[in-house]
């Protein structure tokens, strides 16, 4: 990998190259045994592929208004080429702006979105949905039931990796409320994907004891359409916490 960045007074930029393992696996399909006629036993793994990003980003302020952000990737896996755990190439871009007011609310909202190359579009054929046994019966053959499967993986790795859509728009907006002469901060973040309907709301409210000692409470919501990542997350991750943390 390699990173050159400039830097000069009202524009900063970088190019960077990377090759190598992707820091998230796919979900691979090993085997199914009991088929035809059995009660079919899916394995499946977790399994690292290497790919090669190109990547770009810059950063400016328009003026004293406010400062303009952005960043883009090209994302090419090794060896996607008729896999169902490898992601298909993509171009990920994202822009925002921030803005202070008063030195006490500061605001971050961009817009997200992701070109995926190649796509062609992956219909759910509702095998884990239903029973095994009747899954495997409603097929006559054990070539039958690989396809289902293979066709069900490739989509939850869809799903995994954002590529469910060929092209996706989101947008986010990030608002920080600081008072009590900057003790106690607000902070609300959310994000919402257009074309898939998924969205998360991420409240925060911290509170500097000391200059050594922050205690901090919140809470994450996610939500979505079952076939969404954040719809199947939502009954799992969507929480409140509390955090203490010191500094030293």
């Amino acid at each position: 990998a390699f990173r050159c960045h400039l830097e000069i007074a009202s524009f900063d930029a970088s190019l960077s190259y990377l090759s190598g393992y992707a820091p998230f696996p796919g979900i691979e399909f090993v085997d199914v045994e009991g088929l035809p006629t059995g009660e079919p036993t899916v394995s499946l793994r977790y399994s690292a592929y290497q790919h090669q990003v190109i990547g770009f980003d810059f950063s400016t302020t328009i003026g004293d208004y406010c400062g303009l952000r952005g960043e883009a990737a090209y994302r090419l896996p090794d060896e996607y080429e008729g896999s169902e755990y490898i992601p298909l190439p993509d171009l990920q871009y994202v822009v925002g702006f921030d803005r202070e007011f008063g030195g006490q609310v500061s605001c971050i909202a961009q817009y997200i979105s992701r070109h995926v190359f190649e796509w062609q579009k992956v219909e759910s054929s509702q095998f884990f949905e239903e029973t095994t046994t009747r899954a495997a019966g409603a097929r006559d053959t054990s070539d039958d039931i690989l396809e289902l499967l293979l066709n069900e993986v490739t989509l939850k790795n869809r799903m995994i990796s954002g590529q469910l859509e060929q092209i996706s728009h989101s947008a986010s907006l990030r608002v920080e409320w600081k008072f009590i002469q900057e003790t106690l901060s607000l902070e609300a973040f959310g994000i919402m994907n257009f074309s898939t309907e998924e969205w998360m709301f991420r409240p925060r409210l911290t509170y500097d004891i000391t200059d050594e000692l922050t205690i901090t409470v919140g809470g994450e919501i996610y939500r979505g359409p079952g076939d969404t990542l954040f719809g199947v997350i939502d009954e799992l991750m969507s929480a409140g916490f509390m955090e203490l943390k010191a500094s030293f």
